[in-house]
C-alpha cells in the first residue's frame, strides 16, 4: 500500500546518462503532509536507505530504494529517436530530440510518435482475399 509523504531534495543525484537524473531525497517522517511542501508516494511502513524519485504513481511522484532504480534502469535501454511526421527513428544521441527508455526489446518500427507521447502501434495483419490460404478453401 502507498502512502503520501513530504520529501527534500538532497541535491544528491543518481545520474546514469547525460540525458536522465533521479533525484536523491530526504523523507519528511510526519504524520501531517504539508501541501506547500512536495510530496512523493512510497511504501507503508518502508524504511528506505537511499530514497529516490523515480516515476510516478497515479501521476504522483514515487520513491523507491536506490538499489530498485538501478536495478529497474538495467532492464531497460535508454532509446534515442528523431521524429518526423510521427514516424520515429532510432539516432545518435546528439541527433535526439528524444530520450525515452524502454524495454531492450522493443521493435522500433513498432513505435509511433502523437501528441508528444511515443505510441506501440502493433501491425495489424490484413485478411486474405476469400478462398485464398487462411481461409479453409484450400
Amino acid at each position: 500500500m502507498k502512502v503520501l509523504k513530504n520529501f527534500k531534495p538532497t541535491y544528491e543525484t543518481i545520474k546514469p546518462t547525460d540525458y536522465e537524473s533521479f533525484p536523491v531525497v530526504k523523507i519528511i517522517d510526519s504524520e501531517d503532509v504539508l501541501m506547500d511542501l512536495p510530496i512523493a508516494a512510497l511504501e507503508f511502513g518502508k524504511s528506505y536507505l537511499k530514497p529516490v524519485v523515480y516515476g510516478n504513481y497515479k501521476g504522483i511522484p514515487t520513491v523507491y530504494e536506490e538499489s530498485e532504480v538501478k536495478q529497474h534502469l538495467a532492464r531497460l535501454k535508454l532509446f534515442h529517436f528523431a521524429e518526423d511526421q510521427g514516424k520515429l527513428t532510432e539516432v545518435l544521441p546528439d541527433e535526439a530530440k528524444i530520450h525515452v527508455r524502454l524495454p531492450k526489446e522493443t521493435v522500433v518500427d513498432q513505435l509511433i510518435y502523437r501528441d508528444g507521447q511515443i505510441i506501440w502501434a502493433k501491425p495489424v495483419k490484413q485478411p486474405a482475399e476469400e478462398g485464398a490460404e487462411g481461409h479453409g478453401n484450400n
